[in-house]
C-alpha cells in the first residue's frame, strides 16, 4: 500500500469513527467501537501492524502517519468516554436528589429454617450422596394413588384408620409417603429401587388420624 493510499484510508477510518461516536449512548457501545478500531485486528490496528511491511525508507513516515491517526482517534474516544461519564453522574445525582441519609434504614425481617426442615434437608443430602434420587409428590392425593395402587381397596381394614381428611374435590390428604413410591415407579419403571443407581427416597409430610393405645400386659 502506498503512503497516499494509507493516508486516504486513515482519513476514512477517522470519519467513520467520528460518525459512529454520534450514536454511542452507553459505555459498552464505546468499548466495542474502540476494540473494532484500535484492537490488533481492528481497522486501524491492522495498519499499525502493516507498517513493518513498508520499505525501509518509507517505514518512518508510515509509522508516524499511523501513530498520529491513532492519537487522534484515541482523543475522540476519550472525549466521548468523559461525556458518557458526566451524563451518568448527572443521572445518578438526579436519582438520589430526594434521598435523605439521616432517615432510618429499612429493617429486614430475620428468620431461620425450622429445625424439622433443617433435619429433612440434611437427611435428603445424605441420601443424595449415597446415590438416591429424592422424590416428592402432592400432599393432596387421589384415592387410587393413596390406597388402591398400594393394594388397599375400600374394603381393606387399614382404610378405617386412614380414611381421615377427605376434601370436597374427592381427593384425600396424603396419609403416607408410599404414594411417592408409586409415582417413582411410574416415572423410572417397575425396577426402581432394584439398584442404588435408580433408588428413590422420599421424606415428606403425611396427614392421618392416629389413635395410640397403651396396654399393660400382665404375665401369667
Amino acid at each position: 500500500m502506498e503512503l497516499s493510499q494509507l493516508t486516504s484510508k486513515i482519513a476514512r477510518i477517522e470519519s467513520e469513527v467520528a460518525q459512529a461516536l454520534r450514536s454511542v449512548r452507553e459505555a459498552d457501545e464505546l468499548r466495542r467501537l474502540e476494540n473494532s478500531v484500535l484492537d490488533r485486528t481492528g481497522s486501524l490496528g491492522v495498519l499499525i501492524t502493516a507498517v513493518k511491511q513498508y520499505p525501509a525508507q518509507q517505514r518512518p513516515e508510515a509509522g508516524r502517519t499511523v501513530n498520529e491517526a491513532k492519537s487522534r482517534v484515541k482523543a475522540l474516544l476519550d472525549a466521548k468516554h468523559k461525556e458518557l461519564a458526566a451524563g451518568q453522574l448527572a443521572a445518578d445525582r438526579a436519582q438520589t436528589a430526594g434521598f435523605d441519609p439521616t432517615l432510618p434504614g429499612t429493617v429486614e425481617p430475620v428468620g431461620s429454617v425450622h429445625p424439622v426442615t433443617a433435619v429433612q434437608w440434611e437427611v435428603e443430602r445424605l441420601f443424595e450422596r449415597l446415590g438416591f434420587t429424592v422424590e416428592a409428590g402432592p400432599e393432596m392425593e387421589s384415592e387410587y394413588m393413596n390406597f388402591e395402587a398400594l393394594n388397599i381397596p375400600a374394603t381393606h381394614p387399614a382404610r378405617d384408620m386412614q380414611d381421615t381428611f377427605w376434601l370436597d374435590n374427592g381427593r384425600v390428604l396424603r396419609t403416607q409417603t408410599s404414594p411417592v413410591q408409586v409415582r417413582a415407579m411410574l416415572k423410572f419403571g417397575a425396577r426402581c429401587g432394584s439398584s442404588r443407581r435408580d433408588a428413590a427416597f422420599a421424606m415428606k409430610r403425611s396427614m392421618r388420624r392416629m389413635r395410640t393405645r397403651f396396654t399393660r400386659w400382665r404375665g401369667c
